[in-house]
């Protein structure tokens, strides 16, 4: 039934794929769309440092909340609606001018990756406030 709304030469629902099969996936992305109400965890951060920016919709329990903290941490708050309306205006917006964000993410998403820089970072931010 969900399938039926989408344009099916744009939009593709698939099962189960071996880590290497699905990250190859990500070079055919342009937006992937994070899980509500509980988003994604390690498809985030992978779309992510594939460098496939991720919308997410931030609800206000824990499980809601996890594709915004990861977004956030490498400073792309412009992916996170607070809202259906807001989520789908994201996307539609992003779709139009997406070089921007991926730009941001290339060169933030150390800050997932790459813990022991961005600790040492954020020392620094800490130290010199």
């Amino acid at each position: 039934r969900l399938k039926s709304y989408f344009n099916n030469d744009r939009v593709h629902f698939i099962g189960f794929l071996e880590r290497d099969e699905r990250m190859s996936l990500y070079n055919k992305m342009d937006i992937a769309l994070d899980t509500y109400p509980y988003n994604g965890t390690t498809i985030t951060c992978e779309a992510l440092s594939m460098n496939v920016p991720v919308v997410t919709l931030m609800g206000e329990f824990p499980h809601t909340r996890i594709g915004g903290s990861l977004v956030s941490t490498i400073q792309c708050h412009e992916l996170i609606a607070g809202s259906y309306e807001k989520y789908i205006t994201k996307v539609l917006e992003l779709s139009t001018d997406i070089v921007k964000i991926k730009n941001k993410i290339e060169t933030n998403i150390h800050m997932l990756t790459k813990p022991k820089q961005f600790i040492q970072e954020y020392e620094f931010l800490l130290t010199s406030l």
